[in-house]
Protein backbone atom coordinates (compact mmCIF):
# COMPACT_ATOMS: atom_id res chain seq x y z
CA UNK A 1 0.00 0.00 0.00
CA UNK A 2 1.13 3.23 -0.82
CA UNK A 3 1.41 5.28 2.61
CA UNK A 4 1.95 8.75 0.78
CA UNK A 5 -1.37 8.32 -1.72
CA UNK A 6 -3.60 7.54 1.65
CA UNK A 7 -2.32 10.22 3.73
CA UNK A 8 -2.61 12.54 1.01
CA UNK A 9 -6.52 11.39 0.78
CA UNK A 10 -6.80 11.54 4.38
CA UNK A 11 -5.09 14.69 4.62
CA UNK A 12 -7.62 15.98 1.91
CA UNK A 13 -10.69 15.53 4.43
CA UNK A 14 -9.46 17.71 6.65
CA UNK A 15 -11.05 21.21 5.95
CA UNK A 16 -8.01 23.11 7.98
CA UNK A 17 -4.34 23.71 6.62
CA UNK A 18 -2.20 20.69 7.30
CA UNK A 19 1.31 19.56 6.86
CA UNK A 20 3.44 17.03 7.66
CA UNK A 21 7.35 17.66 8.64
CA UNK A 22 9.85 14.56 8.53
CA UNK A 23 13.05 14.74 10.97
CA UNK A 24 14.81 16.86 8.81
CA UNK A 25 12.30 19.34 8.78
CA UNK A 26 11.56 19.32 5.40
CA UNK A 27 7.66 19.70 4.14
CA UNK A 28 6.60 16.21 2.93
CA UNK A 29 2.99 17.03 2.51
CA UNK A 30 0.24 19.64 2.35
CA UNK A 31 -3.33 19.11 1.99
CA UNK A 32 -5.42 22.34 0.04
CA UNK A 33 -6.02 24.05 2.70
CA UNK A 34 -2.38 24.67 3.59
CA UNK A 35 -1.89 25.52 -0.38
CA UNK A 36 -4.54 28.05 -0.55
CA UNK A 37 -3.21 29.75 3.02
CA UNK A 38 -0.03 29.75 1.87
CA UNK A 39 -0.82 31.38 -1.66
CA UNK A 40 1.00 28.60 -3.88
CA UNK A 41 0.99 24.94 -5.79
CA UNK A 42 1.56 22.26 -3.73
CA UNK A 43 5.08 21.77 -5.69
CA UNK A 44 6.09 25.13 -4.32
CA UNK A 45 5.65 24.00 -1.10
CA UNK A 46 6.51 20.53 -0.58
CA UNK A 47 10.19 19.60 -0.24
CA UNK A 48 11.06 23.04 1.43
CA UNK A 49 13.00 23.43 5.00
CA UNK A 50 10.24 23.91 7.54
CA UNK A 51 12.13 27.42 8.29
CA UNK A 52 11.34 28.79 5.29
CA UNK A 53 7.08 28.96 5.62
CA UNK A 54 8.05 30.84 9.34
CA UNK A 55 8.54 34.50 9.54
CA UNK A 56 11.56 34.25 12.20
CA UNK A 57 13.74 31.04 12.63
CA UNK A 58 13.03 28.87 14.83
CA UNK A 59 14.81 27.19 17.66
CA UNK A 60 16.19 23.97 16.90
CA UNK A 61 15.54 22.85 20.43
CA UNK A 62 11.63 23.71 20.11
CA UNK A 63 11.65 21.06 16.73
CA UNK A 64 13.35 18.37 19.00
CA UNK A 65 10.54 19.22 21.61
CA UNK A 66 8.13 18.82 19.13
CA UNK A 67 8.88 15.55 17.50
CA UNK A 68 9.55 14.42 20.68
CA UNK A 69 5.56 15.11 21.80
CA UNK A 70 6.36 17.85 24.60
CA UNK A 71 5.11 20.85 22.68
CA UNK A 72 1.81 20.62 21.39
CA UNK A 73 0.83 24.06 20.27
CA UNK A 74 2.64 27.01 18.86
CA UNK A 75 1.94 30.68 17.80
CA UNK A 76 4.04 31.68 15.00
CA UNK A 77 4.12 34.05 12.13
CA UNK A 78 4.20 32.14 9.03
CA UNK A 79 5.68 33.40 5.01
CA UNK A 80 3.18 33.08 2.19
CA UNK A 81 4.40 32.11 -0.95
CA UNK A 82 3.45 35.93 -2.23
CA UNK A 83 4.99 37.20 0.54
CA UNK A 84 2.05 37.70 3.00
CA UNK A 85 2.50 37.47 6.85
CA UNK A 86 0.29 35.17 8.22
CA UNK A 87 0.00 35.16 12.24
CA UNK A 88 -1.26 31.52 13.06
CA UNK A 89 -1.65 28.85 15.92
CA UNK A 90 -0.58 25.70 15.37
CA UNK A 91 -1.10 22.27 17.05
CA UNK A 92 1.26 19.30 16.63
CA UNK A 93 1.30 16.14 16.66
CA UNK A 94 4.77 13.57 16.64
CA UNK A 95 3.82 10.63 14.40
CA UNK A 96 5.72 7.78 14.76
CA UNK A 97 5.89 4.57 12.33
CA UNK A 98 8.22 2.20 13.02
CA UNK A 99 11.87 3.70 13.78
CA UNK A 100 10.60 7.07 11.15
CA UNK A 101 9.03 9.94 13.13
CA UNK A 102 7.14 13.09 11.86
CA UNK A 103 5.66 15.89 12.63
CA UNK A 104 1.89 16.30 11.73
CA UNK A 105 1.45 20.51 11.85
CA UNK A 106 -2.35 21.56 11.88
CA UNK A 107 -3.34 25.15 11.56
CA UNK A 108 -6.36 26.06 14.20
CA UNK A 109 -6.57 29.42 13.16
CA UNK A 110 -4.66 31.63 10.47
CA UNK A 111 -4.66 35.54 10.45
CA UNK A 112 -3.29 37.88 7.77
CA UNK A 113 -1.83 40.75 8.86
CA UNK A 114 -4.04 43.42 8.07
CA UNK A 115 -6.93 42.27 6.45
CA UNK A 116 -9.73 41.15 8.12
CA UNK A 117 -9.49 38.06 10.07
CA UNK A 118 -12.79 36.41 8.74
CA UNK A 119 -11.57 36.76 5.64
CA UNK A 120 -9.64 33.55 5.95
CA UNK A 121 -12.74 31.32 7.51
CA UNK A 122 -11.53 31.49 11.17
CA UNK A 123 -12.96 32.75 14.43
CA UNK A 124 -11.35 35.54 16.22
CA UNK A 125 -12.02 37.86 19.05
CA UNK A 126 -10.63 41.08 19.86
CA UNK A 127 -10.92 44.02 22.19
CA UNK A 128 -11.11 47.57 21.25
CA UNK A 129 -11.73 51.20 22.78
CA UNK A 130 -15.42 52.27 23.22
CA UNK A 131 -14.59 55.65 24.02
CA UNK A 132 -15.86 58.27 21.85
CA UNK A 133 -12.85 60.09 20.82
CA UNK A 134 -11.21 56.85 20.75
CA UNK A 135 -13.39 54.65 19.02
CA UNK A 136 -11.97 51.46 17.52
CA UNK A 137 -9.01 51.25 18.97
CA UNK A 138 -7.18 47.88 19.14
CA UNK A 139 -6.28 47.41 22.90
CA UNK A 140 -5.40 43.40 22.47
CA UNK A 141 -5.67 40.41 20.22
CA UNK A 142 -8.02 37.65 22.27
CA UNK A 143 -6.45 35.66 23.74
CA UNK A 144 -3.49 37.67 24.46
CA UNK A 145 -1.03 35.25 24.41
CA UNK A 146 -2.05 33.60 21.16
CA UNK A 147 -0.29 35.68 18.67
CA UNK A 148 2.43 38.55 18.84
CA UNK A 149 -0.29 41.14 18.11
CA UNK A 150 2.06 43.94 18.34
CA UNK A 151 2.04 45.09 14.77
CA UNK A 152 -2.03 45.63 14.93
CA UNK A 153 -2.20 46.62 18.70
CA UNK A 154 -2.81 50.71 18.98
CA UNK A 155 -4.10 50.88 15.23
CA UNK A 156 -8.04 51.20 14.00
CA UNK A 157 -9.72 47.94 14.11
CA UNK A 158 -11.40 49.10 11.06
CA UNK A 159 -7.82 50.04 9.18
CA UNK A 160 -5.85 47.05 10.66
CA UNK A 161 -8.34 44.74 10.27
CA UNK A 162 -10.69 45.59 7.32
CA UNK A 163 -8.62 48.05 5.22
CA UNK A 164 -11.59 50.56 5.49
CA UNK A 165 -10.86 54.67 6.07
CA UNK A 166 -14.33 54.44 8.65
CA UNK A 167 -16.00 52.15 10.79
CA UNK A 168 -17.75 49.43 9.25
CA UNK A 169 -21.12 50.39 8.79
CA UNK A 170 -23.16 47.61 10.12
CA UNK A 171 -20.60 47.33 13.19
CA UNK A 172 -22.67 45.72 15.91
CA UNK A 173 -20.44 47.84 18.64
CA UNK A 174 -21.97 51.45 16.91
CA UNK A 175 -25.71 50.30 17.44
CA UNK A 176 -27.28 52.50 19.79
CA UNK A 177 -30.40 50.04 20.16
CA UNK A 178 -30.65 46.98 21.88
CA UNK A 179 -29.18 45.34 24.32
CA UNK A 180 -25.74 43.76 25.08
CA UNK A 181 -24.04 41.31 23.33
CA UNK A 182 -25.36 43.22 20.32
CA UNK A 183 -25.00 40.73 16.93
CA UNK A 184 -24.80 41.50 13.35
CA UNK A 185 -24.67 38.91 10.51
CA UNK A 186 -22.65 39.37 7.15
CA UNK A 187 -22.77 37.78 4.11
CA UNK A 188 -19.42 37.55 2.56
CA UNK A 189 -19.65 38.12 -1.05
CA UNK A 190 -16.43 36.24 -2.46
CA UNK A 191 -17.70 33.31 -0.45
CA UNK A 192 -21.15 32.50 -1.08
CA UNK A 193 -22.99 29.95 1.49
CA UNK A 194 -20.61 31.66 4.39
CA UNK A 195 -21.84 34.18 7.22
CA UNK A 196 -20.54 36.03 9.30
CA UNK A 197 -21.74 36.25 13.10
CA UNK A 198 -19.58 39.49 14.48
CA UNK A 199 -20.58 39.80 18.86
CA UNK A 200 -19.92 42.77 20.42
CA UNK A 201 -20.04 43.02 24.39
CA UNK A 202 -18.42 44.89 27.25
CA UNK A 203 -15.31 43.94 28.66
CA UNK A 204 -14.71 46.26 31.11
CA UNK A 205 -14.71 49.93 31.46
CA UNK A 206 -14.36 51.54 28.12
CA UNK A 207 -13.58 48.23 26.41
CA UNK A 208 -15.98 46.51 24.04
CA UNK A 209 -14.85 42.70 23.02
CA UNK A 210 -15.83 42.00 19.26
CA UNK A 211 -15.98 38.21 18.43
CA UNK A 212 -16.18 36.98 14.71
CA UNK A 213 -17.74 33.83 14.00
CA UNK A 214 -17.74 32.11 10.58
CA UNK A 215 -20.92 29.56 9.74
CA UNK A 216 -21.27 27.49 7.12
CA UNK A 217 -24.95 26.47 4.82
CA UNK A 218 -24.43 23.40 6.39
CA UNK A 219 -23.86 24.59 9.87
CA UNK A 220 -26.69 26.34 10.05
CA UNK A 221 -28.63 23.40 8.49
CA UNK A 222 -27.48 21.88 11.51
CA UNK A 223 -28.38 23.73 14.33
CA UNK A 224 -31.58 24.71 12.70
CA UNK A 225 -32.38 20.68 13.22
CA UNK A 226 -30.85 20.67 16.42
CA UNK A 227 -33.19 23.28 17.24
CA UNK A 228 -36.38 21.42 15.87
CA UNK A 229 -35.17 18.66 17.94
CA UNK A 230 -35.07 20.47 20.96
CA UNK A 231 -38.51 22.06 20.68
CA UNK A 232 -40.14 18.46 19.50
CA UNK A 233 -38.60 17.22 22.89
CA UNK A 234 -40.18 19.58 25.01
CA UNK A 235 -43.51 19.33 23.29
CA UNK A 236 -43.11 15.57 23.83
CA UNK A 237 -43.75 15.16 19.67
CA UNK A 238 -44.65 11.74 18.55
CA UNK A 239 -42.47 10.48 15.43
CA UNK A 240 -44.66 11.43 12.47
CA UNK A 241 -45.02 14.78 14.58
CA UNK A 242 -41.37 14.98 14.40
CA UNK A 243 -41.06 14.58 10.69
CA UNK A 244 -43.76 16.55 9.84
CA UNK A 245 -42.56 19.01 11.90
CA UNK A 246 -39.58 19.32 9.80
CA UNK A 247 -41.25 19.42 6.37
CA UNK A 248 -43.59 22.67 7.74
CA UNK A 249 -40.33 24.43 9.15
CA UNK A 250 -39.15 23.94 5.16
CA UNK A 251 -42.22 25.47 3.67
CA UNK A 252 -43.74 22.57 2.29
CA UNK A 253 -47.81 22.64 1.38
CA UNK A 254 -49.86 20.36 3.18
CA UNK A 255 -49.82 17.90 -0.48
CA UNK A 256 -46.42 18.35 -0.52
CA UNK A 257 -45.87 16.74 2.53
CA UNK A 258 -48.89 14.20 1.88
CA UNK A 259 -47.29 12.86 -0.81
CA UNK A 260 -43.85 12.51 0.34
CA UNK A 261 -45.41 10.47 3.66
CA UNK A 262 -47.75 8.62 2.11
CA UNK A 263 -50.37 9.58 4.17
CA UNK A 264 -53.76 11.95 3.48
CA UNK A 265 -53.80 15.82 3.64
CA UNK A 266 -56.45 15.56 6.20
CA UNK A 267 -54.02 13.80 8.47
CA UNK A 268 -51.21 15.72 7.71
CA UNK A 269 -54.04 18.84 8.74
CA UNK A 270 -54.58 17.01 11.83
CA UNK A 271 -50.37 16.72 12.20
CA UNK A 272 -50.25 20.55 12.11
CA UNK A 273 -53.06 21.35 14.28
CA UNK A 274 -51.41 19.21 17.20
CA UNK A 275 -48.37 20.47 16.59
CA UNK A 276 -49.71 23.84 17.11
CA UNK A 277 -50.97 23.20 20.32
CA UNK A 278 -48.22 21.04 21.57
CA UNK A 279 -46.00 23.96 20.91
CA UNK A 280 -48.49 26.85 21.76
CA UNK A 281 -48.26 28.52 18.34
CA UNK A 282 -51.14 30.39 16.39
CA UNK A 283 -49.82 29.37 12.53
CA UNK A 284 -47.22 28.28 10.76
CA UNK A 285 -45.61 31.91 10.41
CA UNK A 286 -46.19 31.82 14.35
CA UNK A 287 -44.07 28.51 14.29
CA UNK A 288 -41.27 30.07 12.93
CA UNK A 289 -41.14 32.34 15.25
CA UNK A 290 -40.36 29.41 17.84
CA UNK A 291 -38.19 28.30 15.39
CA UNK A 292 -35.93 31.37 15.50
Amino acid sequence: MDWTVVATLLAEEHARPLAVVDEAGRIQLVNQAAEEALGGPRKAIVGRAYQEILAEPPSPERFRDALAGTLRRVHRDLRALDGRVLRATLDLAAVRRGETSCLLIIVQSIVPLGASPASVGVDFEYEISSAVHDFGRLLRLCPSNAVRDEGLRGGLCYQALSGLPAPCPDCPALRREGAWPRVTVRRPAARAGTYEVVTARPAGEGVLRVAVRQFTSAMVSGVLEARIEELADQARLSERERTALRYFVMGRQLADIATVLGISRRTVKYHQANILKKLGADSRLDLMRLIL
